[in-house]
């Protein structure tokens, strides 16, 4: 599968609640290629803290929750595998939910726009010089590093990074004591999107 065919098997996979299955049928398509410095993704995870995440988006639902009645959160990462010197995300509300079938809509979001309230990702530093060192032509097989292999490689590594980023947000809305309405997950410039609903049988303090 192609990179546009991989995010459409990844979306059926997220709406039919199955983002583990995801990440552990992406991990072992990764294993069965050839090594590369890709493969670093395999060890990793995001270190950020789901509650202090989840303590954000308490903060950023009530602040918004007063300007207007939010029905949807969204939030993604910035360009990561062009922009290796830090990794961030955002987040963003809605005041109509729009669903998934058309993502045109979450273009035009409600919420304020805030630098302070980018968040650095955390965990992944040596994955990210990686990214860097290949943007900067360091590896030693050109030839390689152009080939099919490794290029499959590098896609499949970029799309687990979204997917274990989606994890860490699917853990924070665990913890999040305001999020009432659905919140999605995606990196900049990716079409598979996980969406987190709260449980109606968690009681929150």
């Amino acid at each position: 599968m192609d990179k546009f065919e991989l995010q459409s098997w990844l979306q059926e996979l997220l709406e039919a609640g199955e983002l583990d299955r995801a990440v552990l049928e992406l991990e072992e398509k990764l294993l069965e290629l050839s090594n590369s410095p890709f493969q670093e993704i395999l060890r990793l995870k995001f270190t950020n803290s789901p509650q202090a995440i989840a303590d954000v988006i308490d903060r950023f639902i009530e602040r918004e929750s007063d300007r207007f009645k939010v029905e949807a959160v969204y939030t993604e990462t910035n360009g990561f595998a062009y922009n290796p010197n830090c990794w961030w995300f955002s987040f963003f509300a809605y005041q109509k939910y729009g669903g998934l079938e058309d993502h045109d809509w979450l273009s035009g979001w409600n919420s304020l726009d805030r630098d302070d309230e980018l968040l650095q990702l955390t965990g992944m530093e040596s994955l990210q010089r990686i990214y860097q060192n290949l943007m900067d032509g360091e590896f030693d097989s050109p030839a390689e590093k152009s080939g099919a292999l490794w290029d499959e490689a590098r896609v499949l590594c970029t799309l687990l990074v979204v997917c274990r980023f989606q994890l860490l947000i699917r853990e924070a809305a665990q913890h999040c004591l305001r999020l009432s309405v659905p919140l999605l997950a995606t990196g900049h410039g990716y079409d598979f999107i996980a969406e987190f609903r709260p449980d109606p049988g968690h009681e929150k303090p």
